[in-house]
């Protein structure tokens, strides 16, 4: 298991890392070939020649016929004089129950998240093993009481987005997969919650990286595009900081689960690697938290959202890395605390 171990995490950790830049580029190449044309969502802002905002309002106009013949129902009873309000009636509907589906999940998290608190209040720390596979080999979930709590957080937030969203969010938005994209990054925001492996709290990070970008150049990419690429770019050195981390903790430690973590690492005895492996995962965690002096990210990321959204992240994104940060230098790293915690 020593050997077999380090080999199924840099196979891992490569898939992941793989999987994520080409989703990645995916996304990038939709939202540049998206931008290439003069309609960026900006309009006549783009320039004050009369020529150019003739230009751009005729494509607008086309742009506008197009959708409409693209969401057209392919059915005789649609067409003819009133076929279009027909068309957006039944889009209409369409959007609705989705946004009803989705609604329904949401409160059917915040249930669940609250028969977890209680049952983390009345019988102690819970453990799950995933595939019954045996600690600390096995990917663990574990729930105590600062992580069910902040589920609860989490499920209270999604429901009132998701309720906000139903009234804001464009129909455009939707056709983009801004629902599938919220539900992809609540889930990661939970599972980084629920993690009792600094490994899986790496994978939870690159999902949420995924969806967080997904949601960011939805409906109007052109306008976001640079925002997120920088987003992106930082959270990406961030992951190589913390992947670097990862490698050290295991290195000196055999192990990633963070309650072997906890007596393990007061056995490590060069306190200088040590020491200067603290400081990385400070600053990768430090980098997705948006501490202090490592947030020139955020203001150029957020005030592009939508704002059900930027509510979102603003409320648990970022507070995910200051989570990880609560749980490394109070239950992994408290041999030094004159160096880790005076920082």
């Amino acid at each position: 298991m020593a050997n077999a171990l380090p080999q199924a995490l840099i196979l891992t950790a490569i898939v992941i890392g793989f999987a994520m830049s080409l989703f990645l580029l995916v996304l990038l190449y939709r939202t540049y070939a998206g931008s290439r044309t003069l309609d960026t969502g900006q309009g006549p802002f783009l320039s004050e020649n009369p020529a150019m905002i003739r230009q751009w309002q005729q494509q607008q106009a086309r742009k506008r016929r197009k959708r409409i013949s693209h969401d057209r129902p392919a059915c005789p009873a649609h067409t003819g004089p009133h076929g279009h309000r027909r068309g957006r009636m039944v889009l209409r509907r369409h959007y609705s129950h989705a946004g009803a589906a989705v609604l329904a999940g949401a409160l059917i998290h915040f249930a669940c998240a609250g028969l977890l608190l209680s049952a983390v209040m009345t019988e102690g720390v819970l453990v799950h093993r995933v595939g019954s596979w045996p600690a600390p080999a096995g990917i663990c979930l574990v729930a105590d009481l600062l992580s069910a709590v902040l589920v609860l957080v989490t499920a209270i937030l999604h429901v009132a987005v998701v309720i906000h969203t139903r009234i804001d969010a464009t129909s455009g938005q939707i056709r983009a997969g801004f629902y599938s994209f919220m539900q992809m990054l609540t889930g990661a925001i939970c599972g980084a919650f629920l993690t009792g492996d600094l490994f899986n709290l790496y994978v939870w990070f690159e999902v949420m990286l995924m969806a967080s970008f997904g949601i960011m150049v939805m409906d109007h990419p052109s306008a976001r595009l640079p925002n997120a690429v920088k987003y992106v770019t930082l959270n990406i050195v961030a992951t190589l900081f913390l992947l670097t981390g990862i490698g050290l903790v295991y290195g000196l430690t055999g192990t990633l689960n963070l309650a072997d973590l906890h007596d393990k690492i007061a056995l490590v005895e060069n306190n200088g690697v040590l020491a200067g492996t603290s400081l990385i995962l400070m600053s990768a965690f430090g980098i997705k938290s948006a501490l202090f002096p490592l947030f020139f990210w955020l203001p150029a990321a957020y005030h592009t959202l939508p704002p059900g959204m930027a509510a979102f992240f603003g409320g648990l994104l970022t507070k995910v890395g200051v989570y990880a940060l609560i749980r490394l230098f109070t239950l992994v790293f408290v041999t030094q605390p004159h160096i880790t915690h005076t920082i």
